[in-house]
């Protein structure tokens, strides 16, 4: 980011967009350290791993970028017929909630805006925590999984709201957002 720009920290991460690349790195010691360059230090330079991926966004992208490229063509799919998920999952304190928080508020208002006139929609709301399922509208219920005979996964118990409009919608994620397990970083 900005702060470690300036600060010439080292650097472990790398995002490449336009190669769709992430590389980690063994960051070399600070000047002035008191350690001293040898071969292992060489071997962990070596140690660089370069992951590809669909898409990669940098330090510089907006939440917005995330939506119109990550999210938006998934709402178009849904809107097809096609059943679709966003996930986020990462270690704590790495940016899930910031990321994620404006992107259902944004898909609901899309598939709010083309959805015909009499067209009910529903919602339902949950966390997976710790392996288990906890339903973030009914007071964290916690909700087994289980499978169908069609090999569906289906969550027993949880609740679905039928959305008035996007007003309720951000009421059910304030309610639920309250509800969701926050840890320490």
């Amino acid at each position: 980011n900005a702060t470690e720009r300036v600060s010439k920290a080292a650097v472990a991460v790398t995002a490449n967009p336009s190669r769709r690349e992430i590389v980690v790195a063994t960051p070399e010691p600070a000047s002035g350290s008191e350690v001293k360059p040898n071969a292992a230090m060489g071997a962990a330079r070596a140690a660089s791993k370069t992951y590809v991926f669909d898409g990669v966004f940098g330090p510089d992208a907006t939440q917005a970028d995330v939506y119109d490229s990550a999210i938006e063509p998934i709402v178009a799919e849904t809107l097809e017929g096609f059943n679709c998920t966003v996930f986020a999952y990462g270690q704590t304190g790495s940016g899930k909630t910031y990321t994620m928080t404006p992107i259902p508020l944004r898909a609901c208002q899309s598939l709010l805006s083309r959805i015909p006139q009499g067209v009910d929609v529903w919602c339902s709301y949950y966390e997976i925590y710790g392996g288990k399922v906890f339903d973030l509208l009914n007071e964290r219920n916690l909700c087994p999984m289980r499978e169908d005979g069609k090999k569906n996964v289906k969550i027993v118990g949880l609740r679905e709201a039928q959305l008035q409009s996007y007003d309720h919608f951000c009421k059910l994620i304030d309610r639920g957002a309250s509800a969701r397990s926050t840890g320490s970083t």
